[in-house]
């Protein structure tokens, strides 16, 4: 959820910077990652669908074509319009998949925010939500917005906004059993060790459906996961 207000200006290249070195951290490819993007002033749009982008270099290019249209800061706006049009299934959002949200701002909303009632609204449909503060911006109210302070990262500005520093101080990677079949999913090579024994016998179709179904859900694809399996009795 990006901030083009006019107070962003000729910085707009190193918001971008900073958008195209996160997506990278996860790389896009059908069944793995997808990214979206909100960009807002006083109005807020949808520019990115989640089903735009196979690839990272295809939103690479997206986002590279995306402008700064320099009107005044309505932050409610953006969170709704991402709540109302970005995370919904006809725009791409895939239900069954973990939801992270990041808002990146460098001002103060000219109009009044349910800062709280947003944070419940993400909550509620299991959208986690980052905030990235950048120079004057109301350190209070953003944190009205996240879980915790450890969801909140804030900046001087956008020339010390860094990808890795985001990625270290929030909770970004913590993790969990989504974020860990999330990673998974990051290039990783898995391997399985499976127990072919006399003891499992039977079972053994048992054993092989939970190594299937662990393979489905962080999905191999050939820049993403790989799989291999090694068996042993003795």
């Amino acid at each position: 959820i990006m901030d083009v207000s006019r107070s962003v200006g000729r910085r707009w290249p190193d918001e971008k910077k900073f958008v195209r070195d996160l997506v990278k951290k996860f790389d896009l490819y059908p069944n793995g990652a997808h990214a979206a993007v909100t960009i807002f002033d006083h109005q807020a749009s949808l520019e990115i669908k989640f089903s735009d982008n196979n690839t990272t270099d295809q939103f690479e290019a997206a986002l590279d074509s995306l402008p700064c249209t320099r009107g005044w800061t309505e932050i409610g706006i953006a969170l709704e319009t991402a709540l109302n049009e970005m995370f919904q299934e006809a725009n791409g959002m895939r239900s069954d998949s973990p939801q992270v949200a990041v808002l990146i701002t460098d001002g103060k909303s000219n109009s009044a925010v349910d800062y709280a009632g947003f944070k419940d609204r993400f909550k509620a449909v299991h959208i986690k939500l980052f905030v990235v503060g950048v120079g004057d911006v109301s350190e209070n109210d953003l944190l009205q917005l996240v879980e915790t302070s450890d969801d909140l990262l804030m900046v001087t500005d956008f020339l010390t906004l860094d990808v890795n520093e985001f990625v270290e101080q929030t909770t970004f990677c913590e993790p969990s059993i989504e974020t860990t079949c999330h990673d998974a999913n990051l290039q990783s090579d898995v391997g399985l060790i499976m127990d072919v024994s006399g003891s499992v016998g039977s079972h053994w179709p048992d054993e092989k459906n939970f190594v299937m179904d662990l393979v489905e859900t962080i999905g191999l694809s050939p820049s993403g996961a790989h799989a291999a399996v090694t068996l042993f009795d003795n």
